[in-house]
């Protein structure tokens, strides 16, 4: 899939502009192997995690500490699975599931990032994900390797109220990037619901049925195909689903971890700190994969971000193998 030169131009100058606008995918990306914070190896993690007693979960790896504070977070899976890191004030940077940095920050001011989905822009492998920045437009941020810091391109969407909230999923689909859902200031009980594709060398948006709740939304997340919502007493949420079970994750305004199964009352879980990492007591955004494919985290992988020591601010990576209850959900 190629795009025109025109839809190359990114929302905002980064640093390797030439790069972004013609995505030639020249330069390296940037890494440092010395940016995971010591822990145990990949291969223990879910030793460690297996022994939490009940309702606790184990953080069993960390970013250092972070240059700026952490707004929201976001994961993508596969083979190339990433996490990005938006801050307060501006900066997107992403890093890898052994919490190494991949990318210098961009200079993006975020509110809110939603799963990233894989896509293939002038014939180089991507990862894209949605957010909406704090004029409440929706933008795709790009990040592959060659690139040094993501690339923000507008998404085709026309509205004059701001979009507060978004979730996406996979779409199952080769020809379509993702399904995508958001609310807005205007419409924060509606969520727009739809799919967004390719056609022309453009970004396309097919509109779906809208789904209207009873109450404002705090966040969302899809379950195969169905959207699941929190009210706004959900600072962040996330499916974490897993050989057919699955939990809708949440964090309330306190910080605190919720996890609801199979549509049962939703249960608090602690993090217990790892012999090195500590985690953060009240944290401030949320991601998880049920399957990592990448990072050694055999039984999925919760991420979660905020101040932990000091005043800083890092991601703290947590095994989630000890949430599902049902058997059948352990490998």
């Amino acid at each position: 899939m190629k795009f025109k030169r025109w839809r190359l131009s990114a929302a905002h100058p980064v640093v390797n502009a030439s790069v972004a606008l013609t995505l030639t995918f020249v330069l390296s990306a940037c890494g440092n192997s010395d940016d995971a914070a010591p822990s145990q190896p990949a291969s223990d993690r879910s030793e460690t995690a297996a022994a939490a007693p009940q309702n606790e979960l184990r953080a069993v790896w960390s970013t250092r500490p972070l240059d700026r504070n952490v707004r929201d977070i976001a994961l993508s899976d596969g083979t190339g699975a990433m996490l990005a890191v938006s801050f307060e004030g501006s900066g997107l940077q992403m890093f890898n599931l052994e919490a190494e940095r991949i990318s210098e920050i961009a200079p993006y001011s975020i509110r809110a990032l939603a799963d990233g989905q894989p896509a293939t822009i002038d014939g180089a492998d991507v990862t894209i994900f949605p957010g909406v920045n704090d004029m409440g437009e929706l933008n795709a941020y790009v990040y592959g390797d060659g690139l040094v810091a993501p690339v923000a391109l507008p998404l085709p969407f026309e509205t004059s109220a701001g979009v507060l909230g978004l979730c996406s999923t996979p779409t199952g689909d080769a020809e379509s990037i993702m399904r995508l859902a958001f609310w807005t200031m205007a419409s924060p009980e509606r969520l727009t619901v739809g799919t967004l594709s390719t056609q022309d060398q453009e970004f396309v948006w097919t509109p779906a049925d809208p789904e209207q709740q009873t109450t404002p939304i705090g966040a969302c997340a899809f379950e195969d195909g169905r959207l699941r919502v929190s009210d706004t007493a959900a600072r962040a949420s996330a499916l974490f689903q897993r050989n057919g079970t699955s939990a809708l994750l949440t964090l309330d305004e306190d910080g605190a971890l919720l996890a609801a199964q199979d549509g049962a009352d939703a249960q608090e879980y602690s993090i217990r700190d790892g012999i090195t990492i500590t985690a953060p007591d009240a944290p401030v955004a949320l991601a998880a994969l049920g399957t990592a494919v990448a990072g050694g985290y055999p039984g999925g992988l919760i991420v979660i971000a905020g101040e932990t020591t000091g005043g800083e601010h890092q991601a703290v990576f947590v095994d989630g193998g000890g949430l599902l209850s049902d058997r059948n959900a352990a490998d």
